[in-house]
């Protein structure tokens, strides 16, 4: 194995190539407190995988050398993220100590053997930062062979496109530079080098001037490359998956061609046509049309890997139709297949559910059976090839959420069954555990409804509140069983629930955690064809959700952004969607009261610009255009939210 540079130096704002400059590991200079480099890092290249112990990686800042942005720190702390945005429990605040030649060094323990990539900024304990000028510093964590890891390089990929790492760390986009780095890490004859080569080309085909289909010019592009670089499997399989993944926007023929050409130079023979024959399955509008096309595909590849986990579309398929019959089959030969699989009978049981509550007449004694038999399987390893975490009802949480999801299908099926007390037993103990505020808010309708029908009419009251603090759709129904239970009237009753809301927020102790970030530059068109650019905001308080018509927990917080609208009219409220229609949009936001005017049209490279990472997503802006609060996921109090930050914001 070639020997590994051990120091890390990072000079003062110069690279070799601009925007690695990071990364540049040489021979550390003597520890001079006039010259050399700001910051340094030992070890350069840390084994990501390893099984040495009590790895340490040193970070060593020099504040009297020049270029150093905290010339006379009192107490300097070291602020890093390990591998990337979509890690959890990845940040690190680590102090500094000075040592005797006026030099500060952190020691940040490598605690798990999987890291693959660093990226951390220096502050002073008033608050003041050396960031590099934005620029960060950062280093790739290396392979066993000493070779730069591949999935680290794309993380430091993620944080030029303009990943937020962090609520403080966050880079301006850097389209050039993310080229630069993917083509200098990838080794076109190595199959590791796939994915780099595909989110190459990815990066390529969003950042072109139209965004749905490849314009001819890339099209020859990638016939000619693939022609150039036949025989070297990573470069041509990274090319394949790319076109595979982006079908729509390529001619078939090309597609399929370089499927097969993958395919033949791969230890995996027909997995890149079937994964495109499934693709194209799996995209079938129509529920019906899709299961049938779902089965022609297993037809067609009685062996494949994934054969269960299309099984399981198919079974989806049946759900989203309402044909129990089909589905019952489904279950029925899949059963056989991955007898552990827990998810697979609490979804058979939501599809009774949901036939259940449509009119149908069917049997929710065995829906209760196998809720029971998913409950009893929990834990148990998922035989289907879709492997753990592909989950149509249980979702991706623990045991104790997977056990709510369990019991929030048994108290609709005892509802279904007008087993009032049983009902409001089951719900009760999803609503204690569950997170997922729509469940919680249909769990909580549910269980006003049942005590109603069990004549319990103060608990009802209760239960229509706590739905009404999840959702404006309840308000209704709180307010009526207000009115039969003794509230004078319904503005005694509006104001009863404006106080619960009070409270209930009061309760979440929610502190806004506030950052500094540039808006990035956009010029976007709202659906009235106007222009709109980020300079244009300024002088305005904004608040800007990336959204997306197909996206359930968007479409579930906008009641709470009108709300928000309505009651501060001096807000600017900006919705970008992502690839999204203006038809579906209408569709979706005009009934609740939004205008063309709320709503801009974004493509993914000004969406990537804000460092999104799923949807929703909102920004806080304050009128100097700057972000202050990011929220991630869907919220369900806005006003209150929103109005706890500019607090925040305003305080400063």
């Amino acid at each position: 194995m070639a020997k590994l540079a051990l120091v890390l130096i990072v000079w003062f704002r110069a690279a070799l190539t601009p925007g690695l400059g990071a990364q540049q590991a040489r021979q550390a200079l003597p520890n001079s407190e006039t010259s050399g480099p700001i910051l340094t890092a030992v070890p350069a290249c840390p084994i990501s995988a390893s099984a040495r112990p009590n790895q340490m990686l040193q970070i060593n800042y020099f504040p009297s050398r020049p270029g150093a942005l905290i010339p006379h720190p009192r107490g300097l702390s070291l602020r890093l993220v390990f591998d990337g945005p979509f890690f959890r429990d990845n940040q690190r605040t680590v102090p500094f100590d000075r040592q005797s030649d006026g030099s500060w060094k952190a020691t940040v323990p490598l605690e798990q053997q999987w890291h693959i990539y660093a990226i951390w900024y220096v502050r002073d304990e008033d608050g003041k930062r050396d960031d590099n000028h934005g620029q960060y510093w950062d280093l790739v964590f290396c392979d066993a062979d000493g070779k730069r890891n591949k999935d680290g390089v794309r993380s430091q990929v993620q944080g030029y496109m303009g990943a937020i790492f962090a609520n403080d760390l966050k880079r301006t986009a850097d389209y050039d530079t993310t080229i630069r780095i993917l083509e200098s890490n990838i080794d076109n004859a190595d199959p590791r080098s796939a994915n780099l080569v595909s989110d190459e080309w990815a990066l390529k085909f969003r950042h072109q001037p139209q965004h749905k289909i490849a314009t001819p010019e890339m099209v020859e592009e990638i016939e000619k490359e693939l022609s150039k670089h036949a025989g070297q499997s990573g470069y041509i399989l990274g090319t394949a998956q790319f076109l595979v993944n982006f079908e729509d926007a390529f001619p078939p023929a090309m597609v399929e061609k370089a499927a097969a050409l993958a395919d033949h130079q791969t230890n995996s023979p027909g997995f890149l046509v079937q994964e495109l024959d499934r693709s194209r399955a799996e995209r079938v509008k129509d529920p019906g049309a899709r299961a049938r096309a779902l089965a022609a595909w297993l037809a067609k590849y009685p062996q494949a890997p994934m054969g269960n986990y299309v099984r399981k579309e198919r079974l989806g398929s049946w759900s989203d139709l309402g044909d129990v019959v089909a589905a019952e089959e489904c279950f029925d030969d899949l059963q056989k297949r991955a007898p552990e699989d827990a998810d697979l009978y609490a979804t058979m049981a939501a599809i009774y559910v949901r036939a259940a509550a449509g009119g149908r007449k069917v049997d929710l004694n065995r829906a209760l059976m196998l809720l029971d038999k998913a409950e009893a399987t929990l834990g148990s390893p998922p035989n289907t090839a879709g492997g753990p975490g592909y989950f149509f009802t249980l979702g991706l949480g623990g045991l104790d959420q997977q056990k709510a999801i369990i019991h929030f299908w048994r108290g609709r099926a005892f509802f279904e069954q007008q087993n009032w007390a049983q009902a409001v037993k089951s719900l009760e103990a999803a609503t204690s555990v569950l997170e997922d505020d729509r469940p919680v808010w249909e769990a909580y309708l549910l269980i006003g409804r049942a005590q109603e029908n069990l004549q319990q009419w103060e608990a009802a009251k209760h239960s229509y509140l706590e739905a009404a603090l999840r959702s404006s759709e309840s308000v209704d129904k709180f307010v009526e069983l207000s009115l039969r239970t003794g509230t004078p009237s319904r503005e005694a009753a509006l104001k009863e629930l404006a106080g619960a809301k009070k409270r209930a927020f009061k309760a979440t102790n929610y502190k806004p955690e506030l950052v500094d970030l540039r808006l990035p530059d956009f010029t976007l068109t709202t659906a009235a064809g106007k222009p709109i650019t980020s300079s244009s905001l300024r002088g305005q308080i904004v608040v800007l959700d990336l959204w997306a018509t197909w996206c359930g927990s968007c479409i579930w917080e906008l009641r709470g952004l009108v709300e928000l609208k309505q009651m501060h009219p001096e807000i600017k409220l900006l919705l970008p969607a992502i690839d999204s229609t203006i038809p579906d949009i209408e569709k979706v936001l005009y009934p609740l009261g939004f205008s063309s005017n709320d709503v801009v049209l974004i493509d993914s490279p000004n969406a990537a610009k804000f460092g999104e990472s799923g949807i929703p997503q909102t920004y806080v802006i304050d009128k100097a255009g700057r972000i202050r609060v990011i929220h991630y996921g869907g919220l369900t109090d806005v006003v209150s939210l929103v109005e706890a930050d500019l607090a925040a914001i305003g305080s400063e």
